[in-house]
This record gives C-alpha cells, sequence and structure tokens, in this order.
C-alpha cells in the first residue's frame, strides 16, 4: 500500500502545463527551505508524501499517527493556512486558494481490537470498523454513512441506528490522540462530543490540533438481536405505520428498543419503492414477540405474515448484529446516487400536532415518489422524541412545494457541524470564501456539462457515486491518493462521451475510459489531472439499465447457418454476457472473472480457458465502434467510427480511410488498453456448439497436497514441451480450504475442444483420462474427501463430453460473497509469460513455495496456470487472424502468483513481498525468460514498473520498440494532444 506507492511521482505534465509546473517548482523550493529554517526541521522525519498543485501550496499524505504531527508542524513553519481531509467522503485538495496546505489522513486506517476497548485511526471509515469489530465479536453503532471516517461520525453526534439500545458512539470514547501543532502527539480522555470539541479549542494559533486516534470503550452488551423487515410500499401502509408508531413511541411496547421506520424508493426488489422497519433489541427475543412488535407498528400486516416471510430478516449475538449494521440499506446515504435536485428535511416530530404531522408528512413523501426518489426515515431517539430525516432527489427541472418545517408538524433541529477543520476562528471570514470558492470551482463543471446537452450522471468529489467510479479494483492495495480524479462521469450514450472528450480537451484533463475497472495496476482511475469515464451501469444509477447504450442486452445476428454475430455493449460482464451465450447454444473465449466487462477484457487480449484450442477474445471482433480524441481530415467534429476488422470484406462505412481503419483495429486490439479511443460496442463472430459436438471438459477440484500439485505442475510442463492442438489444461489453487482453514483447494480444468485440426488428440477422454489417473494416484484419502467439499464451493464441477458454450460459461467464477474477488483483501500481484517449455527446477521450487504459502496462517494466495499458444498464436503469420496486434500472445505458458495479506498489516505486508521475492528468484534461477515477458491484462509492479517511459517496461510488455513505435506513430495521428493517457498507455513520441 502506502510503502509500495509512496515514491511514486505525480502523473507527468502535459505540454500546456509546463508553465504551472514551474510555479509549483518554486512552490515547493520555497516551502522546503522555510522548513530547513525551522529547528526541529519536521521534513527530516516527516515518512509520507508530499504533493504540490497549482491550487494549493502543497497535499501532504501522513502515514502515520507521529507524521501527522510532523505534518501539521510542517505547516505551521511555513505560515500556511491548513486544512484537514480524514474521510472518503468531502473535499478534494484540487482546489484551495494559495497559500492553504491540506492534510489528507485518509492513509490512517488501522483499526486495532483489543480486551476492554479498540483503538481506529482517524481515516479509518464507519464501514472499516464496523467490518474489524464484526470479525472480534465486539460492537458500535455508527449513522447511516458507512463511507463517513470515524471522527466525523464521532463529532456530528447523530444518533447512529441504534441510540436507545447502544448509546451514541460519542459516548463510548475513552480518549483521543492529537496532533499538536508543535508536531507532538497528546492524549486526552474525553467522555463526550463536547469533549472533543474543547480539547480542539484549548491550543491558540494558526492551526488547531488534528485528531490521528480514537480509543473506543466496547458496549457492554452480552447479546443484541435486530430485525428488519421490508414490503413493497403504498401510502396507506405509510400512513398506518407513521400512526402506530406515534401511538406507541411512548408506551412500553418499545421500551428500550430501536425502531426505525424508513421509506426507500431505490435500490432492490426492481427499483420498487419500499417500507423498512428495522428494531434493534438487547436479550433473547423470541418470534412471536418480534411479530407482536411489527403488528404494532403495522396493525394489518398479521393477517399475512407468514406470506411476508422472505421480505423478513433476523440476526442475534453482537457479531451478527454488527455485520448488520455495517451493511447499506437501500437508500442509505452510500448506496443511492442521484442526478438532479438534492434537498434534505430534517427535525423532530412536533407531537402536539400529531395529525397535521401525519397527513403533511406522508403527502409529501408521496409527492416525492411520484416526481423523483426519496428516503424518509422516522427514527425513536433516547428521550422519547422522534427524529424526521427526509432527502428528495428530482430530476433536473422537476420542484416539490418548499413546504417550510413547522408546516409538516416538525420542531426543527439545529444542524450540527461535521467537518473537521483546523481554521482558526479569526481567520472565519477568510474560511467562509475559501468554502464558497471550492463551492463554485465544483458546481461549474456540472454546468457547463448539463448545459453542453450531457444527459448522464457527473460525480464530483463530494458526490456519493464518486467513489465506485473512482477507486480501482482491488482497492486496499493501492495509495488512494492515486484514485482522486478530477470528476467521474457516467454516460448514457456515445453523444454524452463526445461531449465528456470535448470537455475533458478545453479544461485540460486527461480521460481514461473504464468498463469494469479491473485493471490490475489501478489504471482505470487517476488523479486530479484525469476525467473517469465510467462506460457501465450501477444498481445506484437514476435511469434503468435499458438506457444506457453500454449495457443493453446483447443482440445476436445470424448471416448465415454458420456465421453468426453478436453486439455487446462495453459495459457488459463476463458473466451476463457467457450466460447469454450458453442460452443461445453458442460462445467466444473469454476470461473467468464475472465482473470484468467486455470494454477492457478484448482490448488487452481476453486470455482463458480456451486460449489453445480456440484462441482470445479479440481474435473474434469483427467490428467495433470507437470514438477518437482528435478531429479526423475532413471532419469538423469529434464522432463515432465503425472499425473493421482488417481481414473482412465489408467496407469501411464509419468514415475512416482504409489504411487508418486497420491500424486503429490494430492499437484498439491489442497496442495498448485505453491509448487510441474510447470504444462503446463490439460484434464478435461466435462459435456454434453444433460444430464441435465431441467437446469434452473436464473441472476437479481437490485438496491440496503438495504432491498432487506437483504431479499436476509436471502434465503440465509436458505439454509446454510438447503441446499438442486443440486442447487447453488450466491448474489452479487458491489457499482457503473452507472448513479446513488449514488447507487449500486445487482446481483442474481441461478442454477438448473438437477444433479438427492436424494432430489433435482423438477424443478428450483418451487425452485427458490418463493425466487424470498419474495426478489421482498420488491423493490421500483426505483430498478424495476434499473433492467433495470443493465442489460446494466450485459448483460448476464435472467431467465428459459437454456443450463447448457450457464448458465456457462454467469457467465464469462465482464469488459473489467476497465482492468479486477471491479474498477481499489487498495483495501483491504478478503475471508472467514464458516462451521456453516450464524447467524441472522450477517446478520443484515453486511446488515448494506454493506449499508454503498455502500453510501460512495470515496470507491467502490464488494461483493460476495456463498452457499458452496454440490458435492463432502468432499474429503476423496466421492467415485468419482479424488483424489485432496483441503482442505475447504466443507464450508457451503463463502463471499468476498473488499473494494476499491481512489490510493494515505491515508485518503481513512485507511477509506477503519476501514470498513474491522468493518467486522472483525462483523465476531467475529456473527459467531463461525470467520475469521479462508481461501481458497487459495483468499488470503489476510500482510505478517504475508500469510507466511506458522506461524501455525496460516497453521490452516487457511489447517484447520490441519498433512494434512500439508503431502504436505510437497511430497515437500521433488519432489523440495528438494525448488525451487518452496513464503512464501505462501509448506515450507520444
Amino acid at each position: 500500500m502506502a510503502e509500495e506507492l509512496d515514491d511514486m511521482p505525480p502523473r507527468a505534465p502535459r505540454q500546456e502545463e509546463k508553465s504551472s509546473v514551474k510555479w509549483l517548482v518554486a512552490a515547493v523550493v520555497v516551502v522546503v527551505i522555510a522548513i530547513a529554517s525551522n529547528r526541529s526541521d519536521p521534513r527530516k522525519t516527516f515518512g509520507g508524501n508530499i504533493v504540490a498543485n497549482t491550487e494549493c501550496t502543497a497535499t501532504l499524505f501522513p502515514t502515520s499517527s507521529q507524521d501527522a504531527a510532523h505534518a501539521l508542524a510542517y505547516a505551521n513553519a511555513v505560515g500556511s493556512h491548513t486544512t484537514v481531509r480524514s474521510g472518503r467522503i468531502g473535499l478534494d485538495n484540487e482546489h484551495f486558494l494559495n497559500q492553504n496546505m491540506m492534510i489528507d489522513l485518509r492513509g490512517l486506517r488501522d483499526v486495532r481490537v483489543g480486551k476492554e476497548s479498540f483503538l481506529a485511526m482517524s481515516g479509518a471509515t464507519a464501514q472499516e470498523v464496523a467490518n474489524k469489530l464484526h470479525k472480534e465479536d465486539k460492537l458500535i453503532s455508527f449513522d447511516g454513512n458507512l463511507q463517513r471516517c470515524v471522527v466525523s461520525t464521532v463529532l456530528s453526534d447523530r444518533p447512529g441506528q441504534a441510540p436507545r439500545t447502544l448509546a451514541r458512539p460519542s459516548k463510548h470514547v475513552k480518549s483521543v490522540t492529537l496532533a499538536l501543532p508543535d508536531g507532538r502527539l497528546q492524549k486526552e480522555k474525553v467522555s463526550s462530543s463536547e469533549d472533543i470539541k474543547r480539547a480542539l479549542t484549548n491550543v491558540v494559533g494558526k492551526n488547531r490540533p488534528i485528531i490521528t486516534d480514537l480509543e473506543f470503550s466496547h458496549i457492554p452488551v452480552s447479546q443484541t438481536w435486530a430485525s428488519r423487515f421490508s414490503f413493497p410500499y403504498s401510502t396507506e401502509f405509510h400512513t398506518e405505520a407513521v400512526e402506530a408508531l406515534l401511538r406507541h413511541h411512548t408506551t412500553d411496547t418499545f421500551n428500550d428498543l430501536d425502531v426505525t421506520l424508513r421509506v426507500a424508493s431505490s435500490g432492490g426488489f426492481s427499483q420498487m419503492p419500499l417500507l423498512i422497519v428495522t428494531m434493534i433489541g438487547k436479550g433473547e427475543h423470541k418470534e412471536d414477540e418480534r411479530e407482536k412488535l411489527l403488528v404494532a407498528v403495522l396493525p394489518s400486516f398479521h393477517l399475512d405474515f407468514n406470506k411476508s416471510r422472505p421480505f423478513f430478516e433476523h440476526v442475534h449475538g453482537n457479531s451478527a448484529v454488527m455485520k448488520f449494521l455495517g451493511e447499506d440499506l437501500p437508500g442509505s446515504s452510500g448506496s443511492n446516487e442521484h442526478d438532479g435536485n438534492c434537498k434534505e428535511y430534517e427535525g423532530t416530530v412536533d407531537k402536539t400536532k400529531p395529525k397535521v404531522f401525519v397527513d403533511s408528512f406522508c403527502r409529501f413523501v408521496a409527492e416525492a415518489l411520484e416526481k423523483g426518489d426519496v428516503t424518509a426515515d422516522l427514527q425513536l431517539l433516547e428521550d422519547d422524541e422522534i427524529l424526521v430525516d427526509v432527502f428528495t432527489f428530482l430530476p433536473q427541472g422537476e420542484e416539490l412545494v418548499d413546504k417550510p418545517m413547522l408546516d409538516l408538524g416538525l420542531n426543527p433541529v439545529t444542524e450540527k457541524d461535521n467537518v473537521v477543520s483546523t481554521v482558526s476562528d479569526e481567520r472565519e471570514a477568510e474560511r467562509t470564501e475559501f468554502y464558497e470558492e471550492i463551492r463554485r470551482a465544483y458546481l461549474q463543471p456540472d454546468h457547463d456539462l448539463k448545459k453542453a446537452g450531457f444527459k448522464g450522471h457527473i460525480s464530483l468529489p463530494t458526490d456519493r457515486m464518486y467513489n465506485k467510479g473512482a477507486k480501482p479494483y482491488a482497492a486496499s492495495s493501492y495509495d488512494p491518493k492515486f484514485s482522486t480524479p478530477f470528476m467521474v462521469l457516467y454516460p448514457k450514450d456515445s453523444s454524452d462521451v463526445i461531449k465528456a472528450i470535448n470537455y475533458a480537451k478545453s479544461i485540460g484533463k486527461y480521460v481514461v475510459g473504464r468498463s469494469g475497472g479491473h485493471q490490475y495496476s489501478g489504471k482505470s482511475t487517476g488523479g486530479e489531472d484525469t476525467i473517469v469515464l465510467v462506460m457501465s451501469w450501477d444498481k445506484g444509477m437514476p435511469w434503468n439499465r435499458s438506457e444506457c447504450d453500454f449495457v443493453k442486452d446483447p443482440i445476436l445476428h445470424k448471416f448465415s447457418k454458420d456465421d453468426v454475430h453478436v453486439r455487446l455493449g462495453v459495459g457488459l460482464s463476463l458473466d451476463k454476457i457467457s450466460k447469454f451465450l450458453v442460452d443461445n447454444g453458442c460462445s467466444i473465449p473469454h476470461g473467468e472473472c464475472p465482473k470484468v466487462c467486455i470494454g477492457g477484457h478484448a482490448q488487452s487480449g481476453g486470455f482463458g480457458h480456451m486460449i489453445r484450442s480456440f484462441g482470445l477474445t479479440l481474435d473474434y471482433v469483427r467490428s467495433f465502434k470507437a470514438i477518437l480524441a482528435d478531429v479526423m481530415p475532413g471532419e469538423t467534429e469529434l464522432k463515432e467510427y465503425e472499425v473493421v476488422a482488417p481481414d473482412t470484406d465489408l467496407p469501411v462505412t464509419g468514415g475512416l480511410p482504409r489504411e487508418l481503419n486497420d491500424q486503429v483495429f490494430g492499437g484498439v486490439l491489442g497496442g495498448g488498453p485505453g491509448s487510441f479511443a474510447i470504444v462503446t460496442e463490439y460484434e464478435f463472430k461466435v462459435i456454434l456448439d453444433e460444430n464441435h459436438k465431441n467437446c469434452w471438459g473436464a473441472s476437479k477440484p481437490m485438496l491440496y497436497e503438495e504432491n498432487v500439485f506437483n504431479q499436476a505442475l509436471v502434465e503440465m510442463q509436458k505439454m509446454t514441451e510438447d503441446p499438442k492442438p486443440g486442447v487447453d489444461y488450466f491448474l489452479s489453487v487458491i489457499s482457503d480450504g473452507g472448513f479446513l482453514k488449514k488447507s487449500g483447494f486445487m482446481l483442474l480444468e481441461m478442454l477438448y475442444g473438437d477444433t479438427k485440426e492436424a494432430n489433435t488428440p482423438t477424443s478428450g477422454a483418451a487425452y485427458f483420462k490418463p493425466i487424470l489417473g498419474r495426478i489421482k494416484k498420488k491423493m490421500s484419502l483426505l483430498p478424495w474427501l476434499g473433492a467433495n467439499l470443493a465442489s460446494a464451493v466450485y459448483r460448476k464441477y464435472y467431467e465428459g463430453k459437454m456443450d463447448l458454450s457450457k464448458t465456457a460459461h462454467y469457467g465464469v467464477r462465482d464469488l459473489a460473497k467476497t465482492d468479486y474477488r477471491e479474498f477481499n483483501m489487498p495483495y501483491k500481484k504478478r503475471v508472467n509469460g514464458f516462451y521456453e517449455a516450464m524447467s524441472d527446477d522450477f517446478v520443484k521450487n515453486f511446488t515448494k513455495l506454493v506449499t508454503e504459502v498455502v500453510r501460512d496462517k495470515e496470507l491467502k494466495l490464488v494461483v493460476q496456470m495456463l498452457v499458452g499458444g496454440g490458435k492463432l498464436k502468432e499474429n503476423a503469420k496466421e492467415p485468419n487472424n482479424n488483424g489485432n496486434k496483441l503482442p505475447h500472445r504466443g507464450i508457451s505458458w503463463g502463471v499468476v502468483f498473488d499473494v494476499f495479506y491481512p489490510e493494515g498489516n505491515t508485518e503481513q505486508l512485507r511477509n506477503a513481498e519476501e514470498k513474491q521475492a522468493k518467486m522472483t528468484k525462483i523465476l531467475k534461477e529456473t527459467m531463461k525468460d525470467q520475469d521479462n515477458v508481461r501481458v497487459f491484462w495483468g499488470s503489476y509492479g510500482g510505478a517504475d514498473e508500469t510507466n511506458m517511459t522506461k524501455e525496460k517496461v516497453i521490452r516487457q510488455y511489447y517484447g520490441n520498440e519498433n512494434l512500439y513505435k508503431e502504436f505510437q506513430a497511430l497515437k500521433k495521428k488519432v489523440d495528438s494532444t494525448d488525451v487518452f493517457h496513464t503512464d501505462f498507455t501509448v506515450q507520444l513520441p
């Protein structure tokens, strides 16, 4: 994480920004000189990273509590007015007045749980704390905004989800650790949010202290329970529930219980508006008692109780309730995003006017639902008050009658300031101007794009949808400061993409296209110089999936009996694509990760289980639609082009000259993902099951044993020495054995594609059964039992003749329970390819390393190995190549070696790095290619290992500089100002 990436330089500036760079250099020099004049010289001990930009003197990223203290001393030494950011939600660092400094605490995320208390660092979110406490069977209640940092959550002192049962979070804070302006750390005992605020204001000066750590006592509750009931919303149901809540809230019915009544108009149940009743209590609670409570809220509900059980959730015990509280509800602040007008109404119910409140409130919610979206909560508080909190989200141009609070029968509630800031009182006027400047800066992009006709969603750093598009795959593996784009855009169609590119060019920003976001080096996002275009759809979007062109249902075109094509939007994921294809008796080669989207997958190759038999995903592209960065000769504006495969007889109808069409086709498909265009749609020629009726496949799980894995590796070695056409062999290891935690699983996957090529084995069974027999001879009784356990994890377990499309579909993993990753943990990754056969020494030493990691109690391991080459392996020599120019597709074999470690555990981070160092040593000592052959879909390493300005990196990914220079020439033709840019894309010559 930070240890790996802190030395990463800021993104290379564009040509037109060089004058501002001179200013930045001068600013940083002045800052460093000023620091040097300070007698304590905090910069010498500051271990974090400092980034300067055009709007702010500097942004500091501390990596420890002491770092934060040194950062504040650093700011004090140079007389800088300082603002702190500690959470994932809030203001970013690109719009600050000159002479201001930002201290960004998002790297301080550790949560440590002890016997009597737990410690949370200031950058940890409520979600991260909830996850950690759940694992330790501990409990605390936060408010519904799980992405807010724990400091802001405590200072805001909002009631949370269980103020009556568990009390507010501030009631459990024992102490805070403060970073003082003189560079010291100081621990203060506290017992309330007011105590914390007093501690922050006791120091007089330009900058106030910074909270770096909070110590919480464990909630002394031996047993808790939580129940949630969800129903389709109706005005009558809602009115009845509100009346009942007001009627019973002071009676014994809800004594010592937390009850929340929510109306949420989006999320789950096909976007149907929901009425959700949540109850939390202490002690034992039987099912019939829960039913009585529910009937108290909804008197008519008991008539249909049995029929409605699918809408009911109940958990019991501290750990289960902690997980329950850590889940996003439909309509919660972290799970739904809306483009349009947002307004909040908050207050407590005026109990002297119950009828006025019920009538006005329920009509108000119904009107909001008719015009847009709404989240409306009624919550019982500690003092028998009822809190009302309503968010309305209306489309542009829609308005509600703006009723004063008292018209809804509410007592107004004073808003609490939940922004953590070190700005001193005497600078209040400047503070107001400061935030007004930020507000104007953030509103301007929204206004300009909407005025230009952009129909999609604009997500700024203060927007709840921002993190979904800004965070890369495996976000915990990367420092968050490298996933802070200027904005994230969710276009609806190609015209939106064109408007976004034009807008980015007008303000001098790069553009990164993102379909699934699975670029393994985090290159599907960027910094403040980047706009991210998310070419997929999310369930939090304020429009239906059918309204987004990039995720519309696939369309099959049958031109003749053997010539069938499928059109796919770039935002479609592999699990949806493979399901559609298997339902239609056809397939294309693809990978195994379910939520990888076809947009980036095809551009980086599309390696998978059919590589030898049928090739890669990009081999089957017949055409694609794309938008280039430059206006082409003869045109007056950007447009979407249809780019056809060079080997097709179809005429080029999209407007590009034939030569340029062929160059763009080869560049987009293999030249460097995201380097040349934003692709919006592909057309593939599919492989028909009926043409491969003797297809044979096997998927064989078993418990990991060193001897068994070694034999499976020996069988793979033989294939690399004498590869047969038309057969595929895939070997995986995952080091979590389910019930047997100290073990792991192996998975063997084999395919005979019935390709009818010369020298192909006579049948799949004849070729693979002897291989399986030799592997099984190495197995003990336990792995045979493990094979049955494994089949419960890998349900797609088979052996024998099978439709080709089913073998492809079954190769897509089912990883929904782990957020579509093998383990929801940070990792150290590597992917290597080799042109030579596997060596004996590699087999011996790699077997020992895999066993070592599998048996490690703290680390997790994923190994994936394939035999490469086969169909279409040499682009330049195969007459049936479609014109893609992917480097390194002819490798003999390849290996993925991913080591996962517990988040925030620096000792285990070093452990994972040591395991990768051992892997590097094995490759250098046993393989001539060492680690010099890398592939686009599996990039890895630090900044220097993915920077295409480095000759070594070019050689690793392209094989030779001449091919790379060919792509550079194309880049100059279609993206002359380097709009589509990361350090991993093709760079301008």
